[in-house]
């Protein structure tokens, strides 16, 4: 009578309540299924390789009037020309540069070449080797 009780089945005709009694052993014997998720079927699309995506920046050059100038020095038109001249300019010729009135080279980078941000790099260096390293890091 517990038993049934437990089944949650209450007195009834024998037959009836055999079935149900089978039925709920049957129940708590087996495992409670899971309701499956729907799968939606996954859109496919071709394996990428490991391939880094290449920024490619444009070198640009200032116009025939606006090049810079390094004193008693060559005439420049892009960052890889003035990079390759500071390595070659004199401590005299950067200071020239540098050490007077704000940072010349920053202020043509900004103003003629319109690269704001490489501007505030070059006029936080100090010296002619970072000037040099801050502009290949750019070109890179």
């Amino acid at each position: 009578m517990r038993l049934l009780e437990r089944l949650g089945i209450k007195s009834k005709p024998q037959k009836i309540q055999e079935i149900k009694i089978s039925e709920k052993i049957k129940q708590l014997k087996k495992p409670k299924k899971m309701k499956k998720k729907k799968t939606v079927p996954k859109k496919t699309t071709p394996k990428k390789t490991a391939s880094k995506k290449v920024k490619t920046k444009v070198l640009k050059s200032a116009p025939d009037n606006q090049r810079f100038w390094v004193n008693n020095g060559p005439v420049l038109k892009n960052l890889v020309e003035l990079k390759d001249a500071l390595k070659k300019v004199t401590k005299e010729q950067f200071d020239f540069h540098t050490k007077r009135e704000g940072n010349d080279f920053a202020n043509w980078v900004k103003d003629i070449l319109h690269l704001r941000g490489l501007a505030d790099k070059i006029t936080k260096t100090k010296t002619r080797k970072d000037l040099v390293r801050t502009i290949e890091n750019y070109l890179k």
